[in-house]
């Protein structure tokens, strides 16, 4: 039962015997990557986001999502919490890697199979 003398925001709301795991700062994206190898990825994509300052949002997240998955991240969740790292909404991504996938769009940028693995078109 909710205590209506006490403000009903979802941040006052305790559920007592539930162990909380915190959130890590840095998403854990790939187990296969080292710490070395995903800050150079890191600073790579950095560098290519700065040549590409005049494009818009749109273009510059393809070549951020087109990166995630040359580097071998090719889950939506690891393309998406990668891609969050450099600056772009969850809801973004989301829309620009569905949209752009081939089945969606009439000149795919990559493709996913079965799995849900993706991988660039060819």
């Amino acid at each position: 039962m909710i205590d209506t003398n006490k403000a009903t925001s979802p941040w006052n709301i305790t559920i007592p015997d539930i162990a909380v795991r915190p959130i890590p700062a840095t998403p854990i994206i790939s187990k296969r990557m080292s710490d070395e190898d995903f800050a150079n990825f890191t600073l790579g994509v950095e560098e290519m986001l700065e040549d590409c300052a005049d494009a818009n949002s749109n273009e510059r997240l393809v070549n951020v999502i087109t990166a995630c998955i040359g580097a071998g991240f090719t889950t939506a969740g690891a393309i998406i919490a990668t891609s969050m790292t450099f600056g772009f909404s969850r809801g973004h991504v989301g829309a620009v890697l569905s949209g752009s996938t081939a089945g969606k769009s009439k000149v795919p940028n990559w493709r996913r199979d079965a799995e849900k693995q993706y991988s660039l078109a060819s």
